[in-house]
């Protein structure tokens, strides 16, 4: 009820004794007096009545936006004028639609009631252009739609590349691969995607992880990594397995990180291996040097293989020299 709103009192005849008083305004407060007309002026009676509420007539007013990130912002806004809002306020309806598809009746519209006169827009897109328009509610029903809003969401910050992927082993048909978060982070990565096909054929097929992927410690101390993470820029591990691979072909494999706005940061530089099971062989040993009582030599394995190795056994024999 609107406290400082006047309005003239009126005065009716009724040769009854009922009448319908028009013209009130909703839920609002009257004093009602009745007296009788005869010859003799009789004494009134009053009693103090309330109309009953309605729908809102106006609209909510000075709808502001504030705080503007890449998926969501805060909108504040004022109730209807008093004398619009007939009755008590209970709730406010949103929605959100994009401004190149302005019908409010698309999946990407984002539709929300709150309680206040303020709140937080999520689930929006980078960089895109919207229209926002409020309703308010009485216990009676909705009001009428304020005019929209347009605003704009912030661009997404840029995510590089995860800078580190190896293959950590694999199996008949299945892959192990540690990477390395993008440095710095903008804190907004919650899940990674690999790509990976048979070397050659790009005929490429995706796996999506959480964000959170831990490596075992067996797996950080087999690489020499510590489960603390000190990699050369400080920035988490994480480990997850590619399974449904073709034997003895060799794979390419691709990581890229994404946030919770959909943007995804390039693929990371592309690791090949060799899906088998079988040994690894060393496909050639030489000498390089060495003294009276060393030797220094080095062999190779294929490189699609160097990733199945976690170490070496050498094996020294004498060789019987029979002109000694």
């Amino acid at each position: 009820m609107c406290d400082q709103v006047t309005e003239r009192p009126i005065t009716v005849t009724s040769d009854k004794p009922s009448f319908t008083l028009q013209g009130l305004l909703p839920h609002s407060k009257y004093r009602i007096s009745v007296a009788a007309r005869t010859n003799i002026a009789g004494k009134p009676v009053s009693q103090e009545v309330q109309t009953h509420e309605a729908t809102p007539s106006g609209a909510p007013v000075y709808i502001r936006i504030t705080n503007v990130l890449p998926t969501e912002v805060a909108v504040v806004w004022q109730a209807p004028a008093c004398l619009q809002t007939n009755g008590e306020i209970t709730e406010y309806e949103f929605e959100a639609t994009p401004l190149e598809r302005p019908d409010y009746e698309t999946d990407s519209t984002v539709r929300q009631v709150v309680r206040g006169t303020r709140t937080k827009i999520t689930g929006l897109s980078p960089y895109t252009k919207y229209l926002v328009r409020i309703r308010a509610f009485t216990r009676k029903g909705p009001g009428p739609w304020s005019e929209p809003v347009q605003f704009q969401t912030a661009a997404a910050p840029e995510i590089p590349a995860p800078p580190m992927v190896r293959i950590l082993s694999t199996g008949t048909d299945n892959a192990d691969l540690i990477w390395q978060e993008p440095y710095p982070s903008s804190g907004l990565i919650d899940k990674y995607k690999c790509k990976y096909a048979v070397a050659g054929t790009k005929q490429y097929q995706e796996r999506q992880f959480p964000s959170y992927n831990p490596c075992g410690k067996e797996v950080l101390l087999m690489q020499q990594l510590s489960p603390l993470s000190p990699t050369p820029s400080g920035a988490k591990l994480h480990c997850g397995r590619i399974d449904g691979l073709q034997p003895e072909k060799q794979y390419t494999f691709m990581v890229s990180a994404g946030d919770r706005s959909g943007t995804w940061s390039p693929w990371s530089e592309p690791q090949v291996g060799h899906i088998s099971e079988g040994p690894v062989q060393v496909i050639s040993l030489n000498k390089l040097g060495g003294g009276a009582n060393s030797v220094f030599i080095t062999w190779n394995v294929r490189p699609t293989d160097a990733a199945r190795v976690v170490g070496y056994r050498i094996h020294v024999t004498p060789v019987l020299q029979h002109d000694c």
